[in-house]
């Protein structure tokens, strides 16, 4: 895996991460940030989830809801960890407030450009 690549994994999941914990930025940045943001296929269908219910269902969505939808539509695993296992370890990565946390956003933006 070449050092963008692992670069852009790692901001991406400080970005889902939170996404999980700060969900008003889905309303936010809605215009400016899309699954196209990500590199990882797991990756896209956690945010792809958490955009719908977030935005379009209204919903209040916490890892362990998007744990179960990911399984409900066959990804089970992340690597070698099972998918909820994933998610939950996710908590230890998110930025430390929504402001780093839209910066953070609009740097993978940045980074789907020079891909």
């Amino acid at each position: 895996m070449s050092n963008n690549n692992l670069e852009s994994i790692t901001l991406e999941r400080q970005v889902l991460a939170s996404l999980i914990c700060y969900t008003d930025l889905f309303h936010e940045l809605a215009d400016s940030h899309t699954e196209a943001d990500y590199t990882h296929p797991v990756h896209k269908a956690c945010f792809s989830i958490l955009r719908d219910a977030v935005v379009n269902k209204k919903e209040k969505i916490d890892a362990a809801i998007l744990a179960q939808r990911l399984t409900n539509i066959g990804l089970k695993s992340y690597e070698d960890l099972v998918i909820g296992e994933y998610l939950g370890s996710l908590q230890f990565n998110k930025f430390s407030s929504a402001e780093t946390a839209r910066l953070g956003i609009e740097e993978l933006v940045k980074l789907k450009r020079l891909r």
